[in-house]
C-alpha cells in the first residue's frame, strides 16, 4: 500500500475493513444469535489470527486516520473503530 495510488489504497482498505468487521467478537455473536448454525464454523482457529494480524498493523492504520486523502482516512478510522 505505501506505494499504490490513492483508489487503490481506498480499495486495499475497504477490504481490510470487511475483515475487521466479520471477526469482530461481537459481531460474530450477534451472527451466531441470529444463525445459531454458522457457530462452529466461526470459532475456526483462522478468523483469531486474521484478526491478531489486523491489530498488528494498528500503528499503519493510526497513519493512515490523518491521510489528506478523505476516503482514506474515513476507512482507516472505521477498522480502528472495529478493532477496538
Amino acid at each position: 500500500m505505501d506505494r499504490a495510488n490513492d483508489v487503490l489504497v481506498v480499495e486495499i482498505l475497504d477490504i481490510l475493513l470487511g475483515f475487521a468487521i466479520c471477526t469482530n467478537p461481537i459481531w460474530i455473536a450477534k451472527l451466531c444469535d441470529r444463525a445459531p448454525c454458522v457457530k462452529k464454523s466461526l470459532e475456526e482457529a483462522w478468523i483469531a489470527n486474521l484478526r491478531e494480524a489486523l491489530q498488528a498493523e494498528l500503528p499503519r492504520f493510526r497513519a493512515l486516520e490523518s491521510s489528506q486523502h478523505e476516503d482514506i482516512a474515513s476507512v482507516a478510522t472505521n477498522i480502528l473503530a472495529e478493532l477496538a
